[in-house]
C-alpha cells in the first residue's frame, strides 16, 4: 500500500509519533522518524487507549512481561538442572550410601551429622561455579535472541518484542547491556552480608515498570530499550 508523503513541517524530519493521516483527516498515521509506516488508528483511539510506544505499538502490561520471564525461566532451568545433578551425582551417591547404612531408624543426631555432611561436602567453588554458569547462560540468551528476533522464546509466546526508540530489535551493545543490568545483581545476590539487598533491588528493578508511563524497567532506561506488544 503506497501512502503520501509526510506535508513539510519544520526544516528536518519530526519525531516518530502519530500524525493526522494526509490521505484521511479522520484518522491518524504513524510516521517511524523517516517514513510513513502502515499503522493507522482512529483519533479518538490513540488519545484514549493504552499510551502506545516505537513503531505504535502499545506498551507491553507487567504482567505479559511477567509471564514471559517465567517461560524463559524454566526453559532455561533445564540446562541448570542437568549440570547441577552432574556435578553433585558423586556427592548424593557417597551420602545415599551412608544414608542407608543408618538403618530403618535414624536417630535425630545421625540426621543430624548426616545433613553437615552435605553441607560440607559441597564446596564453596562450586557453588560459585554455577552460579556464574547460570549467570552467563541468561546474558547469552536474552542478548542474543533480543538483538536477533527482538524477543526470546516466552516473548514470543506471550506476544511482546524488545526494541529500541525507533521501533528497531536493539543493537548488539543494548541488547547485552540490558541483560547485564539483570547479572549484575544476580552476581551481587550471591555474595554474603549484600546479598539480600542486591536480591531486593533485582526484584525492585522489575517492579519499577508498574510506575513509569512507558513500561520502562530500570533495565530498559540504562539500554534505551522499551517492550512492546507485538
Amino acid at each position: 500500500m503506497s501512502v503520501p508523503p509526510l506535508p513539510p513541517q519544520t526544516p528536518q524530519n519530526p519525531a516518530a509519533n502519530w500524525y493526522p493521516d494526509p490521505s484521511d483527516p479522520g484518522q491518524l498515521r504513524y510516521w517511524d522518524g523517516a517514513q510513513w509506516t502502515a499503522n493507522v488508528a482512529p483519533v479518538r483511539a490513540v488519545q484514549t487507549a493504552m499510551p502506545l510506544g516505537p513503531g505504535g505499538r502499545p506498551y507491553a502490561s507487567f504482567w505479559r512481561r511477567f509471564f514471559g520471564l517465567l517461560i524463559d525461566g524454566v526453559i532455561l532451568s533445564i540446562p541448570m538442572l542437568v549440570l547441577v545433578a552432574n556435578a553433585l551425582a558423586p556427592v548424593i551417591a557417597d551420602l545415599t550410601k551412608k544414608f542407608e547404612a543408618l538403618g530403618p531408624n535414624p536417630t535425630p543426631d545421625q540426621m543430624n551429622n548426616l545433613s553437615e555432611q552435605l553441607t560440607n561436602a559441597i564446596p564453596v567453588t562450586a557453588l560459585a561455579g554455577i552460579t556464574l554458569i547460570s549467570v552467563a547462560l541468561n546474558l547469552l540468551y536474552f542478548g542474543i535472541c533480543l538483538h536477533v528476533w527482538g524477543r526470546t522464546i516466552g516473548g514470543l509466546a506471550v506476544g511482546i518484542r524488545c526494541v529500541d526508540e525507533d521501533g528497531n530489535n536493539p543493537a548488539w551493545g543494548s541488547s547485552f547491556l540490558r541483560e547485564g543490568v539483570v547479572a549484575g545483581f544476580n552476581l551481587a545476590a550471591a555474595i554474603p552480608v549484600v546479598g539480600f539487598l542486591a536480591a531486593v533491588a533485582g526484584l525492585l528493578n522489575y517492579l519499577s515498570m508498574l510506575r513509569d508511563p512507558k513500561r520502562q524497567a530500570w533495565m530498559d532506561k540504562a539500554a534505551g530499550t522499551y517492550v512492546v506488544r507485538n
